[in-house]
């Protein structure tokens, strides 16, 4: 009867701390598209859409 509890125990234990981690091994994603202007492949997120165009925000800054 010892040995049942104990075995009980360590599934417990195991079940607990092993088999409900989650993988946190998201891969991250880029999406890269080339400025119209320049040429430069830059993150969407740095560049701005004009006219079905991506521009990267140097080229804005430059044309004010």
């Amino acid at each position: 009867m010892k040995y049942l509890l104990f075995v009980a125990i360590l599934v417990a234990i195991y079940i607990i701390f092993f088999k409900n981690r989650k993988k946190s091994g998201k891969i991250s994603t880029s999406n890269f598209e080339e400025c119209s202007k320049c040429g430069v492949f830059s993150d969407i997120d740095q560049m701005v859409l004009r006219d079905g165009k991506y521009i990267c925000k140097e080229c804005i800054k430059g044309e004010r």
